[in-house]
């Protein structure tokens, strides 16, 4: 439930930042707290967690579909989903390296590897750098959509060697 309750804030501040002045924002986010609030209710129970499960899937998606086709431009294209791709298939990269145990089935004979060196200890680095990053996305996403966004000093994708950098 708490995985739950962290997507839906989080795409709560996602909607609140990246669809201000349009009018679809006071709808989504009437939405997003109406179908938290009916989920968590519902989860409770044991039928109740597939309808959350798949409810919370298809609405979600929708919203960050209904975003990228018809809302973002293409900087906010650059500054939240192009990061947050990259962030979501370093996620599924760990979490096959646990479900498919790989290290520790390729190296049986490895005690060393056997104890702690295993594809949970990968998946659970991957989510700590998902957490973190996500949470760096919505930020140079929040200050991109209130307009501090600095194209010199917030784009995640360049570097500047120290000696060359004009300040």
């Amino acid at each position: 439930m708490g995985i739950l309750v962290m997507l839906y804030f989080y795409t709560f501040a996602f909607v609140g930042s990246q669809l201000l002045g349009s009018g679809a924002y006071f709808a989504f986010l009437s939405l997003l707290v109406l179908v938290l609030a009916v989920n968590i209710a519902l989860i409770q129970h044991d039928i109740g967690r597939d309808i959350t499960f798949y409810a919370s899937l298809v609405l979600l998606l929708l919203i960050y579909l209904y975003d990228f086709f018809f809302h973002s431009s293409p900087k906010q294209k650059q500054v939240f989903y192009i990061p947050m791709m990259i962030e979501l298939i370093l996620l599924l990269a760990g979490y096959l390296l646990y479900f498919f145990s790989l290290p520790e089935r390729w190296c049986r004979g490895s005690k060393f590897i056997q104890l702690y060196v295993t594809g949970f200890l990968f998946f659970t680095l991957f989510l700590i750098n998902f957490y973190f990053e996500a949470q760096r996305i919505l930020y140079f996403t929040i200050k991109l959509n209130s307009g501090y966004y600095d194209d010199v000093e917030d784009d995640w994708w360049k570097t500047y060697n120290v000696y060359q950098k004009n300040d």
